[in-house]
């Protein structure tokens, strides 16, 4: 029997205009709940066997700054 074995991992991102996506995580690029990312839109690179690149996310920036405080009434 052959086993295949695929990265397929997917983060669901909230945009700065509230959006939410999904974005493929490439393999190596660890991120974690709460953290910063930087993203890369698809585009076609008919340099490649399969010239679909999706939407992924490239690199973690880091947990997100925490909001300052509220004003009190």
């Amino acid at each position: 029997m052959n086993e295949e074995r695929t990265n397929d991992r997917r983060a669901l991102v909230s945009q700065p205009d509230g959006r939410l996506r999904t974005f493929d995580v490439p393999p190596g690029v660890k991120i974690r709940v709460g953290d910063r990312v930087a993203l890369q839109n698809s585009y076609r690179n008919e340099k490649l066997s399969c010239s679909y690149v999706p939407i992924l996310i490239t690199a973690d920036l880091g947990p997100a700054p925490v909001p300052p405080p509220a004003p009190q009434k």
